[in-house]
C-alpha cells in the first residue's frame, strides 16, 4: 500500500462480539439485549437496535450440476453459475418489516438452469449455494457475468468505487489502469472467480487482470461466449475445505462485500476420513426438505447496514481516521475535523509532484454487525450429538479468536488444505481472514434446554498479534511494500521444485498471506524486531515452531509484526499466478504480487 497507515481513532478494541447462538434441542428461542458498548462507526442503522437470535443459521445446499459430460473419456461435473442482484433479508424479517426497513440487496451467485429466488423454488440464494466436488473428477464452471437489470442495461455497482487505484477499469480499454476520476463508477461492473485453495491452472484460478464485464468478449486473449469465462478444476488434491470468491484487480474488496463468496468442499481420495467416523449429513444435490444436517459450513462477515436496510461502505478516505471529508456535509464525525492530507489529484504541498493518496479507499473495513450465513446473529438448534461445523473467515479485515462455553471445547480436525495429522483441543479458535478451520464439537453430554453462545474475542481493530488488549501505533508511509502490482515478476521458480518463502510484515498489523495454487506447509517463525513481535519476550533470533493447529496444509498464514514467517510448499503447475495478503483492502491497493512458474 502506497498510502497512509490507517489511524486508530476509530476504532476501539470493543466488547466481544456474540456470532451465533446455540441452543440445544428444547431450548427457548433467546433474543439477546443490546450491548452497551458504543458500535463501531458505520451506516447509519445502530446494530445496538436490531434484535438477536431470531432468525435461523442458514445451512446452504448444494448447487446442482448442469450436466456430467464425457471429456476425454471421463466424466465430469459441470456447472453454468451466473452472478446475480437480489433483495434479501439479511436482518430479522419481522424486525425489518415492523419498523419499514427493507430487505438488503447483495449479489449472489445462482445455477444457470434455474435463476429463480430459492424462496420461489430456485438457486439464487445468499449465502450462495455450495460447489461439491469430489476427489479426481473435475469440476468445470462456466462463470457468467449477470450483473445486469430487467432491460439488460448495466447497472452501478452496489458501493463507491475508488477509480485512482490500479483497478479492473472498464474505461481503459483492454488493460487496466489507474484512473483520474475521483468520482465514483458508475458501472458496468467487472468480475472474475477465484477458488481459494484449488490447485489448477493459470486459465482457471481467476487471476485479476482476467476479468470480464456483462456480454463483453473475454480479455487476455481467450475468448468465451460474451460475459462469461469457463474454468475446470481438476481436484487432484486432499478432502478440503475451499470456497469461492470474487478477485478482480482493485475491486475484490466491494465485489465480495456484495456477496458472491461461498463454500467449494472437495470430499473423497486417500486424504479423506472413513466413511462414518464425522458428524453428518451434509447437505448433497437433490435433498429434500426437512433433513437435519450435522455437517455445516459457517461463513462469518461483517458488514453495516443502513437504515433502509442496504449495506453501508465508505465512500470516502476520511473515513478510516475517524474525520470528516471535507467540503460535504452531514459530518459522519460530528465532533472530528477533516484530514490534513492531500488526497489524488492533488499536488503534494511544497513539491511539485500529485498525491498518491486514493480519495475513496480505506485501508481496512470493520464492520459493526456480525454476518453468519447470510444473516446477522443467527440461531441454530442441535441435538445432543457430534457436529462438524466448517468455519471460514470472511470477512474484510477482521481476525477472529472464537470462543464458546467453557464447558464446550472446540476439537479442530482440518485446517484450509486438509486434515490435521491430529486433531487439536482448543478453548479458543484464531482464524485470520480467509482462513478455515474444520472443527467437531460435542453437545452429547449437554443438557436439552441448554443455550450456548459462540463469541469472538478479536478486537474491532486490526491485530498484531499476542494478547487481545495490546495496542499498536500505525505504521509510516512507504512501509509496507517495496513493489506493485504493475512492475516486472521478481519471483521465478522451476515447475516441479520445492520452495521455501519467508513473508515479514513491516507494519504494526499480522497479515494474513495467500499464496494461490498451492497448499503448503507452515515452517516456522522468527523473532527480527524486539519493538513489534508478539513474542519478543522470546528475543530476538528466536524461532517459533508452528502452533499445533498450523501443522497441516494451508493456503493462507499470518505474518506477525516483527517476525519473518516461512513456508515450504511445491509448485507444479507453470503459469502466472499471484500471492497477496488477504486483508482486502491491502489487497486491492497493491499488497498483491504476480509470480511465475516457469516450464
Amino acid at each position: 500500500m502506497n498510502q497512509r497507515s490507517r489511524g486508530r481513532r476509530a476504532y476501539g478494541a470493543g466488547a466481544p462480539a456474540i456470532l451465533l447462538l446455540l441452543a440445544l434441542v428444547a431450548a427457548p428461542l433467546v433474543v439477546a439485549d443490546p450491548p452497551e458498548t458504543e458500535p463501531l462507526p458505520g451506516g447509519s442503522l445502530d446494530p445496538r437496535t436490531i434484535p438477536r437470535y431470531v432468525e435461523p443459521l442458514v445451512v446452504p445446499p448444494a448447487m446442482p450440476r448442469s450436466g456430467t459430460p464425457t471429456v476425454k473419456g471421463r466424466k465430469i461435473d459441470y456447472c453454468e453459475i451466473a452472478v446475480k442482484r437480489l433483495r434479501r433479508y439479511v436482518l430479522p424479517k419481522t424486525w425489518s418489516a415492523a419498523i419499514n426497513v427493507g430487505p438488503t440487496t447483495v449479489w449472489s451467485c445462482a445455477s444457470a438452469k434455474d435463476q429463480r429466488p430459492a424462496a420461489e423454488g430456485g438457486t439464487l440464494n445468499y449465502p450462495a449455494f455450495t460447489i461439491e466436488a469430489s476427489y479426481k473428477r473435475p469440476v468445470r464452471v462456466k462463470w457468467i457475468n449477470g450483473l445486469v437489470d430487467a432491460s439488460g442495461n448495466y447497472p452501478p455497482h452496489l458501493l463507491p468505487v475508488d477509480q485512482t487505484l490500479h483497478w479492473a477499469n472498464p474505461g481503459a480499454g483492454d488493460t487496466d489502469d489507474h484512473g483520474m476520476v475521483t468520482e465514483p463508477c458508475r458501472g458496468p461492473v467487472p468480475i472474475v472467480t477465484h477458488v481459494h485453495g484449488a490447485h489448477t491452472t493459470e486459465d482457471s484460478d481467476g487471476y485479476p487482470e482476467a476479468w470480464y464485464l456483462p456480454a463483453a468478449e473475454k480479455r487476455l486473449g481467450v475468448t468465451w461466449q460474451p460475459g462469461t469465462a469457463v474454468f475446470q478444476h481438476p481436484n487432484d488434491q486432499a478432502a478440503a475445505t475451499l470456497w469461492y470468491h470474487d478477485h478482480p484487480l482493485g475491486m475484490t474488496r466491494l465485489n465480495v462485500y456484495a456477496g458472491p463468496a461461498r463454500f467449494y468442499l472437495l470430499r473423497g481420495g486417500p486424504d479423506d476420513a472413513a466413511a462414518g467416523t464425522l458428524p453428518g449429513p451434509a447437505p448433497q444435490r437433490g435433498d429434500a426438505a426437512g433433513i437435519e444436517y450435522r455437517e455445516i459450513p459457517v461463513a462469518i462477515q461483517d458488514r453495516s447496514f443502513n437504515a433502509d436496510g442496504s449495506l453501508s461502505y465508505p465512500d470516502n478516505g476520511a473515513f478510516s481516521e475517524g474525520l470528516n471529508p471535507a467540503g460535504r456535509g452531514p459530518k459522519q464525525f460530528p465532533d472530528a475535523g477533516v484530514p490534513n492530507i492531500p488526497f489524488i489529484p492533488s499536488i503534494v504541498p511544497g513539491g511539485q509532484h500529485m498525491s498518491d493518496i486514493s480519495p475513496v479507499w480505506n485501508p481496512e473495513l470493520f464492520g459493526n454487525t456480525m454476518v453468519v450465513n447470510g444473516r446477522t446473529w443467527p440461531y441454530l438448534r442441535v441435538e445432543q450429538q457430534r457436529y462438524r461445523l466448517r468455519f471460514l473467515n470472511g470477512t474484510q479485515a477482521r481476525f477472529l479468536i472464537l470462543k464458546g462455553e467453557s464447558y464446550m471445547p472446540l476439537w479442530q480436525i482440518g485446517a484450509e488444505g486438509g486434515f490435521l495429522p491430529n486433531p487439536v483441543r482448543l478453548t479458543e479458535l484464531l482464524l485470520g481472514p480467509a482462513e478455515r478451520a474444520d472443527v467437531v464439537i460435542d453437545f452429547t453430554n449437554v443438557p436439552a434446554g441448554t443455550s450456548l453462545v459462540l463469541r469472538n474475542l478479536g478486537p474491532d481493530e486490526p491485530f498484531g498479534g499476542g494478547e487481545i488488549s495490546e495496542t499498536f501505533d500505525p505504521a509510516g508511509p512507504g512501509t509496507t511494500h517495496a513493489m506493485n502490482w504493475m512492475d516486472p515478476v521478481s519471483e521465478t521458480v522451476k515447475r516441479g521444485q520445492v520452495e521455501q518463502w519467508a513473508f515479514r510484515s513491516f507494519t504494526a498489523d499480522a497479515h494474513p498471506v495467500h499464496v494461490h495454487l498451492v497448499q503448503f506447509r507452515v515452517v516456522s517463525r522468527e523473532v527480527v524486531d524486539r519493538e513489534s513481535s508478539p513474542h519478543a519476550d522470546m528475543g530476538v533470533g528466536a524461532v517459533l515452531q508452528p502452533e499445533s493447529w498450523e501443522v497441516g496444509n494451508k493456503d493462507t498464514v499470518i505474518a506477525c509484526p516483527g517476525e519473518i514467517r516461512r513456508i515450504k510448499g511445491r509448485l507444479d503447475i507453470a503459469g502466472l499466478f499471484v500471492w497477496h495478503c488477504h486483508i482486502i483492502e491491502h489487497q486491492d491497493n497493491e499488497t498483491m504480487r504476480p509470480y511465475q512458474v516457469a516450464k
